[in-house]
């Protein structure tokens, strides 16, 4: 790609990249105190790791890998515990960090496919509506392995593939769902080479060894990978052991997908489509792209031990650009009002889903938490909670237990027996608690709540779930200053 190009390219997704980072601003500028229960158990372990309060795994139960709380934690102490400025930060990296892959797909497919891809992964729900606003594990992971992916798509040497291998191997450093990624790049490469079509009496192709390449990269980025989690005490257990325990649904999968079609559609259907009509293809780079998202989408919604709609936005990236490829290629220069009716029916899905997302019902809102704040900041120590953010917006030490860090993978499906928990809640002087929480506690623990805790304030929302509620101590009821 010559460098005039290569600015004029960046340049036209400059405008698409800031739009989603503005997306992401709004949001975490209407949502100070920020509940999503997932981002809280980070943040909570970032802290402990920032403050040196105890030791990931072993101290605090965590079910994924290591590498985003401990660069959330160097980032805690950079920005000395200001959420607002962690959120924003991890908004402009994710917004600008597609720019490595939509560059390399740019070789592939060219700037009108990748302009559009960006402009489309921008106006997405799942990509710039709240997981991008939240720091959750999924769009870092996407950035690093859609950009491997790339690599190894364009790669015209073994050597580049191998580096591909590898960034997808270490990627399982951030999330386990980066293993389906790598195997399905892998199958992609492979069946490219190997079902390559025939023009002109020649194959069409990769090298048939290409994908060994790829392959051998990868052993040595899981390699790495694992050497790092072996030398953690109670890391396997956690991160493998832990999560293949939990039951597989499959109603709560079929929830999961369609909740897919509403937060990502345009990519999800368009591009999921162009990803079949890809496979027959004569461009060997939209063939591989297209074998790795057929073998990838199945694969992340059945391999997981729990499934989120939110781990299809690993994929989401390719699924963009297979999605503009297909409507540019389909879809010729001279057919105009065929583009324009096509183009304006599926901007009007993607903005209407993105409305949605942002101010429809469950979408954050400004709500006036700096009473609760207050209120809990003058509550006595140890606090018991279900949401670890109360912990941190209140600067609260939590009570002493290792699932403190993760208290509802304790309480699903009856982990921690009753008598267990009892023992847990009493060594607490103060608990926070949301309608929705509730559900969680058993019986036994809900009955010694309402007999030897009162309420002490009660915030109020729109939604169920935003009622909190301070309970203290009867006994120290009295001893406890008013904030």
């Amino acid at each position: 790609m010559r460098t005039a190009e290569g600015w004029r390219t960046a340049a036209w997704l400059s405008l698409p990249v800031s739009l989603s980072f503005a997306l992401r601003w709004w949001l975490i500028s209407a949502d100070r105190v920020p509940t999503l229960y997932d981002q809280s158990v980070h943040l909570y372990l970032m802290r402990m790791l920032a403050r040196r309060e105890g030791r990931l795994y072993e101290d605090a139960f965590f079910v994924h890998p290591p590498a985003m709380i401990w660069l959330g934690a160097w980032l805690w102490r950079m920005t000395e515990g200001n959420l607002s400025a962690m959120r924003l930060i991890h908004a402009g990296v994710a917004s600008a960090g597609i720019l490595p892959f939509l560059l390399v797909a740019h070789r592939a497919f060219g700037r009108r496919v990748v302009v559009a891809a960006a402009w489309l992964l921008s106006l997405t729900p799942a990509w710039s509506g709240w997981l991008g606003a939240n720091l959750y594990l999924e769009q870092p992971l996407a950035i690093l392995v859609s950009a491997a992916v790339g690599l190894a798509i364009i790669a015209t040497s073994n050597r580049t593939r191998a580096v591909a291998g590898l960034g997808l191997g270490v990627a399982m450093l951030v999330k386990l769902t980066a293993v389906p990624v790598a195997v399905a790049a892998t199958a992609g490469l492979a069946l490219a080479s190997l079902r390559a079509p025939c023009r002109d009496g020649l194959r069409t192709g990769f090298p048939l060894d290409a994908w060994k390449w790829l392959a051998a990269g990868c052993a040595a980025g899981w390699s790495l990978s694992a050497l790092v989690l072996f030398s953690l005490p109670g890391a396997i257990s956690c991160t493998l052991f832990a999560p293949a325990a939990v039951p597989w649904r499959l109603q709560g999968r079929l929830c999961e997908l369609t909740g897919a079609l509403l937060h990502l559609p345009v990519a999800l259907v368009i591009g999921g489509l162009a990803a079949v009509a890809a496979t027959r293809s004569l461009n060997p780079r939209e063939r591989a792209c297209g074998y790795t998202v057929l073998l990838l989408v199945p694969a992340l919604a059945v391999v997981p031990a729990t499934f989120y709609w939110r781990h299809l936005a690993v994929a989401l990236p390719l699924l963009s650009v297979l999605a503009a490829a297909s409507c540019s290629t389909r879809i010729g220069t001279k057919q105009r009002a065929g583009r324009v009716i096509v183009c304006s029916v599926l901007g009007s899905v993607q903005l209407g889903t993105l409305a949605f997302g942002l101010i429809g019902p469950g979408a954050a809102h400004q709500r006036h938490d700096d009473d609760a704040v207050s209120a809990l900041r003058h509550a006595p120590e140890p606090v018991f909670t279900l949401r670890p953010i109360w912990l941190i917006v209140g600067d609260r030490q939590a009570v002493p237990w290792r699932f403190a860090s993760d208290p509802a993978f304790a309480l699903d499906n009856h982990r921690v027996p009753p008598q267990d928990m009892l023992g847990v809640v009493r060594q607490s002087r103060t608990i926070v608690a949301t309608d929705e929480d509730r559900r969680w506690l058993p019986p036994a623990v809900a009955r010694m709540v309402s007999r030897e805790y009162a309420p002490a304030f009660v915030r109020h929302g729109a939604e169920r779930h935003e009622r909190m509620e301070i309970w203290l101590r009867r006994t120290a009821i009295r001893s406890t200053p008013s904030p």
